[in-house]
């Protein structure tokens, strides 16, 4: 008696499962890798997210291959990052965020709004942004005392240029 009971939805649980499937499919072939970087993965979602971001700006090139590129080596300098303890806060990202924007003379929102007009999702803006700005302080902290030029260098490389001579040319000779 209670098979008779639950047999109509038990096959509308079987249609509504049967029409879901695809729309699952989709969903899980957008997440599905596209690199393995150590324990980490590059997913479809992430590849045309950055092909699309790409677009927006007008970058020159093959960008499926320059975006994959770009997400592998960005996953080895995220690596690197977490090796060294490396992160910046919400509010460098904002900032960063903020800088990226005013090279176009735009706002964050407005950025994001056009980038949103492009079908690139804010989230893919901002880890484009945090990404660089780590490697950013991973390299300064690394090559960082390296490149700090004391006032002793700077007297030495005018006294080097002085004493070089350059080519001298009379202006007779060129008439």
């Amino acid at each position: 008696m209670r098979l008779t009971f639950f047999r109509p939805f038990c096959r509308l649980a079987g249609v509504a499962a049967l029409i879901a499937m695809p729309v699952a499919a989709a969903a899980q072939g957008l997440f599905e890798p596209v690199a393995q970087v150590n324990d980490r993965v590059v997913t479809k979602y992430e590849h045309e997210q950055r092909i699309a971001f790409y677009e927006a700006l007008n970058a020159p090139g093959d960008l499926p291959d320059f975006a994959l590129e770009t997400l592998i080596d960005e996953r080895l300098q995220m690596e690197a990052a977490a090796q060294m303890g490396v992160d910046v806060s919400p509010e460098q990202v904002i900032a960063g965020m903020e800088e990226f924007a005013s090279r176009g003379d735009l706002t964050i929102e407005g950025l994001v709004d056009a980038l949103a007009e492009e079908g690139v999702a804010r989230e893919t803006f901002e880890e484009f942004v945090r990404v660089g700005l780590v490697w950013r302080e991973v390299v300064g902290g690394r090559f960082g005392p390296q490149s700090q030029v004391t006032e002793a260098e700077v007297d030495r490389a005018i006294a080097l240029g002085a004493a070089e001579g350059g080519v001298r040319v009379l202006l007779s000779e060129i008439i």
